[in-house]
């Protein structure tokens, strides 16, 4: 928090930040990361681009950190075309179009697989994983 309070600081001194984009991103804390559970795969990504972005506005929508290439690319007006994985949500976040985007994710630690919606996940926890049924 603090080193991104001080990047900001500097972007402010040096009267750039309005036309920077800044992005955040959540990191899971100990032991969440190797978990097909929430802790593990639900992150915040925060996106700061006043020129494109109404400040306050938010997002519900399911994205992966594959996501965030692509999007930044359409962003710049530039095309990830077929070089990358991920979906841009740019144009979502426009208003533009709607892509017909199903909002499914799938996650896979080790042996375990998750697939999950805004409101349902499916884990399928299997007993030789590394992660702990404990949660």
């Amino acid at each position: 928090d603090d080193s991104l309070g001080s990047l900001v600081q500097h972007m402010t001194d040096l009267n750039i930040l309005d036309d920077t984009i800044v992005v955040a991103m959540m990191d899971h804390g100990m032991g969440a990361k190797s978990s097909v559970f929430e802790a593990g795969i639900r992150i915040l990504h925060s996106v700061r681009y006043p020129p494109l972005l109404p400040m306050g506005d938010l997002n519900g929508r399911l994205v992966s950190q594959v996501d965030l290439g692509p999007t930044l690319l359409e962003m710049a007006g530039l095309s990830a075309d077929y070089l990358m994985d991920g979906e841009s949500w740019w144009s979502q976040a426009e208003g533009v179009v709607d892509d017909g985007q199903t909002g499914v994710r799938f996650a896979q630690i080790d042996y375990d697989r998750s697939v999950s919606t805004r409101d349902y996940k499916m884990i399928r926890h299997h007993p030789d994983s590394s992660v702990s049924s404990n949660y």
